[in-house]
């Protein structure tokens, strides 16, 4: 039996842009309870949460809208999104979250610490 090492892209370039310029994917990271979220801060990518504690987080690979809503309706955890993430991809996390109008409790965005979802809504809308 041999080993496939695939190498997912993390990036993709922009059509509109002439200057070639690039958007990181944002990816879905699965943490054990003991992991150190206060450790994660934006503008990380999936390598740098590895690099913290290698043998407490899975990745599952790229966060495409369709695996997050899914993960979402089949579990309860807690939802952690970089704020760099989050304000790339905004109308899509903001229409996954919504569905969950009665738990938004569970979804947090990371700035340079932890903030809920809800709070920084309503911090960033005044």
């Amino acid at each position: 039996m041999s080993l496939v090492s695939v190498v997912i892209p993390r990036k993709y370039n922009l059509k509109s842009s002439a200057s070639g310029d690039t958007i990181t994917f944002p990816f879905i990271t699965l943490l054990k309870p003991e992991y150190p979220v206060d450790k994660i801060k934006e503008g990380m990518h999936s390598q740098d949460l590895f690099v913290i504690n290698s043998d407490k987080i899975y990745c599952l690979g790229i966060c495409w809208v369709g695996s997050l809503q899914e993960l979402l309706k089949h579990t309860t955890c807690s939802v952690y999104v970089l704020e760099d993430v989050y304000l790339r991809f905004k109308g899509q996390f903001d229409a996954a979250f919504s569905v969950y109008k009665e738990n938004l409790n569970r979804f947090y965005v990371i700035t340079d610490h932890s903030i809920a979802y809800q709070m920084y809504k309503e911090e960033k809308s005044v």
